[in-house]
């Protein structure tokens, strides 16, 4: 409840895992990703499949036979993220290959792209962002045609912390782990690098929008007014963020 800024369980039970099916606390889960709500429906990924919950009963049930690392929605299609394969998934369970499959660096259509690390998704009209993590980059998928380009960013692999604002093809993420699109202007956690980066896509610039979070700056969502950023590990807590200022 973000007016009494108190926090209860939906569905599940803590330190309770599983998979089975039922209603609100009578359901278990295994590792939930994440969720997005399309239409009455509250579609969930968790490590071995994705469910869906009906918001109105609380009814839990499985939706697709496989897990997911991230999920989107853009008023028709899901969108989920499988390690390093991308797909469009229907709300009727049609799943239509997009991109990735193979662990590395490339950019191309289809098969022939690449991503490593299991970063997360957003979605507009006419793209799929992708935080890809250990690339150290932003990758932007054609939803159409499945084409990979790098958005922003120069790719690295050396386990060392670069961090660089400027235009989108000399500036440095330090492991992106999830992104968000506001307007014209993503939103993007730094894992390693404890902050949050702002690429505008009209001038294709990054800049550090905040900084000094705890490490492991993991998942990123909004309501339009305010980011709401959640971090693991050694602090685990959730933020809010007034997008204005």
């Amino acid at each position: 409840d973000m007016t009494k800024k108190t926090v209860s369980i939906l569905a599940g039970q803590p330190r309770h895992v599983g998979s089975t099916d039922g209603t609100s606390e009578a359901a278990r889960f295994w590792d939930p990703k994440n969720g997005v709500v399309a239409f009455n429906h509250l579609y969930i990924a968790q490590m071995n499949k994705i469910r869906k919950m009906n918001i109105a009963t609380g009814e839990i049930t499985a939706f697709f036979e496989e897990g997911a690392d991230d999920i989107a929605f853009d008023g028709t299609d899901l969108y989920i993220m499988q390690n390093v394969t991308l797909s469009r998934l229907s709300l009727s369970g049609n799943r239509v290959f997009l991109a990735g499959g193979s662990v590395g660096y490339a950019d191309g259509a289809g098969a022939t792209a690449k991503f490593e690390g299991q970063g997360g998704i957003t979605v507009d009209d006419e793209y799929v962002y992708v935080a890809d993590w250990y690339n150290h980059v932003v990758r932007r998928v054609n939803k159409q045609n499945g084409m990979v380009e790098t958005l922003c960013g120069v790719q690295y692999k050396e386990q060392k912390h670069f961090y660089q604002d400027g235009q989108c093809a000399a500036a440095y993420f330090d492991a992106p782990g999830d992104i968000v699109k506001v307007g014209k202007k993503l939103y993007v956690t730094e894992i390693w690098g404890k902050r949050i980066r702002s690429i505008d896509l009209e001038t294709m610039t990054v800049s550090t929008f905040v900084k000094a979070l705890p490490i492991d700056v993991r998942a990123i969502t909004t309501d339009g007014s305010r980011l709401y950023v959640a971090t693991l590990l050694t602090h685990p807590a959730i933020y809010s963020v007034q997008l204005s200022n």
